[in-house]
């Protein structure tokens, strides 16, 4: 059984994953899909965006506002930081392998594709403050089936990225990386 710990520290465990931003086959019909990872980055920093759309930052703000005025935030991420240092040090021999891979690719001439790792390179920390959010939010909150930050750590489980929400429809704006790959 999951305790406690293991619940909230999930979300930062994700960060991890091979499947972190790495895009998913599955149909996503239920969002509003973008293929272009430019599009995606405009979707998700600038404020310039048509009607049918927010500013994700002023979005995710007013998500979390509640969470950062909490009294319980401070400890929760204090908590949540020094778990992640646990964590890095079990990790640095898999930076070591996927380092050591890579040089293996690179040396049969089947090194990175530069859009993919750009686009990583431009998203990846936005998505990890994501998904610390999702951490604080159990940690202080415990469970909240069907809150937004839970949807939102959804559609980084499959792999893709949430850019922006289409006020028309009511969904998500997504990007699936693997349209890049």
């Amino acid at each position: 059984m999951m305790n406690q710990k293991d619940f909230y520290m999930e979300p930062i465990l994700f960060i991890n994953d091979a499947k972190f931003l790495a895009g998913t086959r599955e149909p996503l019909s239920q969002f509003d899909l973008i293929s272009d990872p430019e599009e995606a980055k405009k979707m998700l920093f600038e404020q310039e965006l048509p009607d049918s759309y927010v500013y994700w930052g002023d979005f995710f703000s007013d998500l979390i506002s509640d969470i950062v005025l909490d009294k319980n935030y401070k400890p929760a991420q204090k908590d949540i930081l020094e778990a992640s240092k646990l964590l890095k040090k079990d990790t640095i021999k898999e930076n070591i392998r996927k380092r050591k891979a890579y040089l293996l690719r690179k040396k049969n001439g089947l090194a990175g594709n530069e859009t993919y790792d750009n686009f990583l390179n431009d998203v990846s920390d936005e998505a990890i403050y994501m998904l610390n959010m999702v951490a604080t939010q159990r940690y202080i909150y415990g469970e909240q089936e069907g809150s937004m930050l839970e949807e939102i750590y959804k559609i980084l489980r499959h792999g893709c990225l949430p850019c922006n929400l289409n006020k028309d429809k009511n969904i998500f704006v997504i990007f699936n990386p693997i349209d890049i790959k």
